[in-house]
This record gives structure tokens, sequence and C-alpha cells, in this order.
């Protein structure tokens, strides 16, 4: 459908944000998705002047389709990739040793990958004569490891997309001029003392009274982290060491165009997506993976952490790279390894159909420790309450909103990427509502300053007198709140609804997709209102009880709707180290099915 006039401009597919406003004179736009305008340079541009590509994502059917294809082309470029990997470095190792290390970046490179491939077929069917705003390759970043995959980040985004459009033999434009790819040609770990001693004396009491010898590394504690841990510790016996890894190194940038070839070699097979996957490991197949393979093994085996009966982690397949070099290692060792505990550390596990995080963690685990959810292989470890105050000067109405990513960075049934536009308008929405709003206070997501989607300038201009605070602990702030308020289900209304702090909860409801036993009782949440589909009705509904919110929130009815969804997803414990240090102990023993 391209304009053919005499007169008529070629098509330039933007999509990022970038400034290529020399460029852009020269073209009629078509923009990728609203995450292309958030910025102020373009606020000047009207809609005459450039089209909005639908968004790909929009149908939950579409998202649950295309998740499941994402993950059968993982498993199949998992199965053709090992056998390469284990001839670049010369060993043998089995699929589970390598997936402990590539799989949290594998899995999601390939989702994120496979919307840009559809994303850039759609656009070249709609517009048959257009081109594509692209990065020079001179310009690709290096990918060191999973860190350097800044799937919200603009630079990385056009990146991906041009190796997308050049792959599929779209026309591309070089856009660098006056981008600053921010490349490095090293990645440095530094000694860090703190983490030296704890590990070090967690590591001696083990040793002198410790029963089993398990290693937590990376846990997720929700607040005074340093005290939780060292509960835990005393709880166990002192049968737990921590390790956050603490030793100082150095890998330098050694990209090895033979082995390059090797990985990036066609799959093979007559997918157009799995070749090019494969041809993008040319660019973006990170080096610790590859070149640096055997440094970061080395590096992680100096530690000699030897005879372990289990490691256990909430966040270390993803903050970590050690981490995962550890599991693998660990794997080589069969049955006389340690069996692998990894726990959630999120609100959409349990929940949501299709979570990214949630499959890969539990295919790389023994067992998967959840807050209160009942699955093949999982087990619950309950969590730890907040704390009230009462004494305390209170907080009326507490606004907590997160911080939805601007680019599509997995599939998932939430408001993120286009859908956050809505999301804030629905904000917007309750604020202006709300007759109380001199006693509203809004928490804005320390993610914000990054996403993109500038929310608190666009709430500040929307809802004058409106005020934000972040700077007092988040923990410390519920524990005196009348109700808390949340425009999205993620982590935080777990907890405080399992602390019974009054909660309302409003939602784009299509934007979520819930499993049918979740379902039923966020059903149940709806009609106690304590979740609401429309952001007015929320705010109707605080208008009417926040002078005496507990007329609503200690009615038997709304207790019961409360108490039966956290008795399934958030269990909490009045001993909870006591009782996490059980579950661990009881599943180091490996006879303990």
């Amino acid at each position: 459908m391209g304009n053919n006039g005499p007169q008529a401009k070629k098509y330039l597919f933007v999509p990022t944000a970038l400034d290529h406003s020399g460029t852009f004179e020269l073209f009629d736009i078509v923009y990728a998705g609203e995450w292309c305008l958030p910025s102020a340079q373009f606020s000047d541009m009207s809609e005459a002047e450039y089209k909005m590509h639908p968004f790909l994502w929009a149908d939950k059917e579409k998202i649950q389709d295309a998740y499941i294809y994402c993950d059968t082309a993982y498993k199949k470029i998992l199965k053709i990739l090992v056998p390469r990997l284990n001839k670049s470095i010369g060993k043998e190792y089995p699929d589970i040793y390598w997936e402990s290390i590539i799989g949290p970046w594998l899995y999601q490179y390939v989702q994120v990958m496979f919307d840009k491939y559809k994303m850039v077929i759609s656009v070249a069917k709609e517009y048959t004569d257009i081109s594509s705003a692209a990065l020079s390759e001179e310009n690709y970043r290096l990918i060191f490891g999973l860190s350097d995959c800044e799937y919200n980040d603009d630079i990385f985004n056009l990146q991906l997309y041009s190796i997308v459009a050049r792959y599929l033999g779209l026309e591309t434009i070089d856009c660098t001029d006056g981008v600053d790819c921010r490349k490095k040609d090293t990645v440095e770990i530094h000694f860090n003392i703190k983490n030296f001693l704890l590990y070090k004396i967690s590591s001696c009491l083990q040793f002198f009274f410790g029963r089993k010898k398990i290693l937590v590394s990376y846990p997720y504690f929700k607040d005074k982290k340093l005290k939780a841990l060292l509960r835990l510790v005393w709880s166990s016996r002192f049968s737990i060491v921590y390790l956050a890894f603490y030793k100082k190194s150095r890998f330098n940038a050694a990209k090895n165009e033979p082995l390059r070839k090797v990985v990036s070699r066609p799959s093979g097979t007559n997918s157009e997506f799995l070749d090019l996957i494969f041809k993008s490991f040319e660019y973006n197949f990170p080096l610790l993976y590859l070149e640096l393979h055997n440094d970061v093994r080395k590096h992680v085996d100096d530690y000699s952490l030897n005879n372990f009966d289990a490691f256990y982690s909430n966040t270390g397949l993803w903050a970590s790279e050690e981490f995962k070099f550890l599991v693998a290692a660990e794997r080589l060792k069969s049955l006389d390894g340690a069996r692998i505990l990894y726990g959630q550390h999120g609100g959409n596990y349990g929940t949501d159909v299709g979570s990214m995080p949630e499959t890969i963690e539990r295919r790389l685990s023994d067992v998967f420790l959840t807050y209160g959810w009942a699955s093949k292989n999982t087990r619950v470890m309950p969590s730890q309450s907040i704390a009230r105050y009462p004494d305390k000067p209170k907080i009326q109405i507490y606004l907590v909103l997160t911080a939805p990513s601007r680019f599509f960075v997995m599939f998932q049934h939430m408001s993120t990427s286009t859908r956050a536009v809505g999301n804030l308008a629905n904000t917007i929405e309750f604020s202006r509502n709300l007759e109380p709003k001199n006693f509203l206070l809004v928490r804005d997501h320390p993610g914000m300053a990054t996403s993109g989607w500038n929310e608190k300038d666009t709430l500040i201009k929307a809802i004058p007198g409106i005020k934000f605070c972040q700077k007092e602990n988040f923990y410390s702030q519920v524990s005196r709140t009348e109700i808390v308020v949340f425009n999205h289900m993620h982590t935080a209304y777990l907890e405080t609804l399992s602390a019974n702090i009054p909660t309302v909860i409003f939602i784009p409801w299509e934007d979520y997709n819930f499993r049918d036993d979740a379902e039923e009782l966020i059903n149940g949440l709806v009609k106690v209102n304590i979740v609401f589909k429309d952001p007015v009705e929320a705010a109707k509904h605080i208008n009417q009880y926040y002078k005496n919110v507990r007329e609503w929130w200690d009615d038997p009815l709304v207790q019961a709707a409360r108490i039966a969804f956290c008795n399934s997803y958030h269990v909490l414990s009045n001993n909870w180290a006591e009782d996490s240090s059980a579950v661990l102990l009881r599943l180091a023993d490996k006879k303990v099915s």
C-alpha cells in the first residue's frame, strides 16, 4: 500500500525513540509503536506526519500461541546449539550443563527476537516501499552476558531490529550519527569485602556446627535483608553458607570469528525464524558463554565450593553469571551433585498463563519453592510478613505505581509496552475521580527513571498538587498506611493482602490472563471490591470508605475472599526464618522426594 505518487516520499520504519530527525524529513515515518514517541523531541509532531503500526500482541490468544511457539523453538535451538558449544570448547557436556548457563538468556532472547521478526514482516507486508532505520554493523554492541541485553534500551533494540531487517532483506538506512553506542571491551568484577566476610563467617559456622551444607546465593529478602539472612542462618543451626560472589576478576573482549561461525551456522531446519536466531548469534551470542567460557569456569571453580547438599537462590539465574556456572558445574556430578532449589521472586508466578521467568526457573531446578501455590515439583516456602506500626504518623491513601517497560521484553499478560499507555490513562482517571486527593501519597517506582514513559511528569501535569514520595523505605510506608492502592498485580499486592492491610487494586482486565484456579479466586476479590476492572469504580469505592475503612475491610465476606486467595498465593509464617530453614533442610536430604 505504498504511496507511488510523483511527489511521494518513501516510507521509513522507525522502531525506537532515537533522534533521527535529520533523516526523518526525507521520509514518511512508520513508527513501530507508542514507545517510539516518549520524548519531548517529538512533541511538536502531528499525527499527520507519521503512521503508527498496530500493536501485534493485543489479543490474549495470540500472546499464548506465540509463547508456545517460542517455547518449542527454544528447545529446538538448544538441541542444535549444545553440540556446537561442546565442539567450540572441546568438551562433551550434557544439555543440562549448557542450559544452566545459557537458558535464562536464550529463553528470553528467543521471545524478544520473535516479536521483532513478526513486527518487521508485518510492516513489510503493509508497506511495500519501505526502508528501516538501522544501526551500522560496526556499531553493534558486544554482548558479554545477560546484563548487556538491555531490552528496554533504544540502542540495543535498534541493534536487534537492524539484524532482523537485514536478514529479511529490507533496505536499511544507517541512522547512527549522534548515537552514543557505549561499546565496552571489558567486564570487571570488584572484590567485595562484605560478601567475603559473610561467606567466610557462615562457612566457618557451618563447618563446626552445621548438620547439612546448604549454599544460599542471591536470595530475595523483602525487607531488612541482612537481618533476614542472619535469622535464616541461625534458624538453620548454621547449616547455611551464604555466598554472593566476591572475588576480583577481569574479562576482556576476545571475539573469535571461527567460533562464531560454528554457533551461527543455519539451523538445518526449514524454519526462517530459527535460521534468523542462529544468524544473530554471530553478533549477539554472549562472550561469557563462548569465547570466555573457560575463563569464567576457572574463576568459579577457584571458589572450591564442594560437597554441598543443596543450592538455593531466588534471583541467581538472572543476577549472577557466576551462579549459573556454579550450578552448571554441579550438574556434571549427576547423582552426587547438590540438589538445585530455586524460589519464586515475583507476583505473577502461579497466577498468570505463560510466565517466562517461572517456566525457565522451573526447568532448571530440582524443586521450585513457591509463595503458596502448588504444581508439579513445587514446595511452599512461607514469606516474611509486613510489620504494622499504628503509633506512627499515618498515610491515608498510598498509591503504589509500577514501571512498565517501553519495549517488548517477553510474552506476558500485563500492562507493558503499548498496553502501558492505557494503564497510565487508568491511573490518571483514578486520581481525577478520587475525592480526598489531599490524603493521597503516590510512590513512583524507581524503574520509572529508565522505563521512558514519563509517568511521574504526566501525572503531575494531569493532577495538579499530586504528592509523590519515594525516599522513605517502602515497607515503612506500607506499615502505617490506611489503604494501599495498586495499578498492577505484580508482587507487593500479595504482601499487603496477606498482611491484612486494606488493599484496592485496579487493572485493565483485558491485559491480564489468569490460570483457571487463580482466576476463580481473583474473581472472588472482584466481588468484594478488592480488585476493580474500572479505575473510576475503584476511586468511588475509596471515596465511600476512606473515613472508615474497617467498615468495608472487616466484613466477613471481604476477609473470606482475602484469606482464600492468600492461602493459595502468599502464605505467611509468624516464624518465617524457622519454617523456611526447615524447608531447606528437609529438601537438602536427597531421600526426600
